[in-house]
């Protein structure tokens, strides 16, 4: 997965093309898709007792490395052209390369199947026969689908709110930069126990006052709702990645709920505009 990555990236730059943009494109999100789907698996197969730990750094990394490349990206290309401020990002894909072959060399391959208390039970079953992954794709799916809307376009809600340009693109850094908190708070409650049911219901509450107070409230607060909807997606996608590995007995059974429940979450992240935008 990190050589299709980085392949991905190659092509987008090298190729200054709607067809070689696309191609990269494709091949990056099969890539990302792949990398989320082997995270909970992997995380519970090497760190069985530190789930929690692992998978809050996990999303911290991810969240905070994203953040710093969308907001140097721009800067870059108007030095050095955007094709080298999107390519050169290609080489901390061979880092990584290298990083994974000295681990696979050093940890070698491991079938150690971690036991621990979980919801879906010893035996070996099918996710999509299971109530209890079918409600995680959902939760995940209707995540995925506020953080990549909201993500989107944000800025240009509260533009057409009154706020200025400036302000509005605050607005969008606040909700970006509320990720990590969200993610270490979470992480510091599930380890001393917190119930997931309770945190799993308040990142929710957050969500919904966010879009509450975006839809209907005073832009005077614009900050509050921004940072509310901020900490509320980031705190469900980190839940969401942990429960692959909590729930589950085996890693088997990770990567099996992990693959379906990202799979289901991604495709209504990804039609329900559609469907909406082609409705009567």
């Amino acid at each position: 997965m990190i050589g299709l990555l980085t392949v991905g990236m190659i092509i987008r730059t090298a190729i200054p093309t709607w067809s070689g943009f696309l191609i990269g494109t494709l091949l990056l999100t099969l890539a990302i898709g792949f990398a989320n789907t082997l995270a909970a698996p992997v995380i519970k197969q090497r760190t069985p007792q530190h789930i929690p730990l692992i998978t809050g750094l996990f999303s911290l990394t991810m969240t905070t490395a994203a953040g710093i490349v969308a907001g140097v990206v721009l800067p870059l290309s108007e030095q050095v052209g955007w094709q080298w401020a999107l390519g050169g990002w290609t080489i901390l894909g061979v880092f990584a390369f290298v990083i994974w072959l000295f681990l696979r060399v050093r940890l070698g391959s491991s079938n150690h199947q971690a036991v621990i208390p979980a919801a879906l039970g010893s035996s070996e079953i099918s996710m999509w026969r299971t109530t209890f992954a079918w409600q995680i794709a959902i939760f995940m799916g209707l995540q995925s689908l506020l953080f990549y809307t909201v993500a989107s376009f944000l800025p240009s809600i509260w533009v057409s709110k009154g706020l200025s340009a400036v302000s509005a693109g605050q607005m969008g850094s606040v909700f970006q930069f509320m990720a990590p908190v969200s993610i270490l708070s979470l992480t510091w409650l599930v380890n001393r126990g917190r119930p997931i049911q309770a945190l799993a219901v308040f990142a929710a509450v957050l969500n919904v006052v966010g879009i509450l107070g975006v839809s209907y409230l005073s832009t005077d607060l614009a900050w509050l709702w921004s940072g509310m909807m901020g900490m509320g997606c980031s705190a469900i996608f980190t839940l969401s990645m942990m429960l692959f590995s909590m729930r589950t007995y085996t890693t088997n059974q990770a990567s099996e709920l992990s693959g379906m429940a990202q799979a289901v979450g991604y495709v209504i992240a990804f039609f329900w505009p559609i469907g909406h935008r082609l409705a009567p």
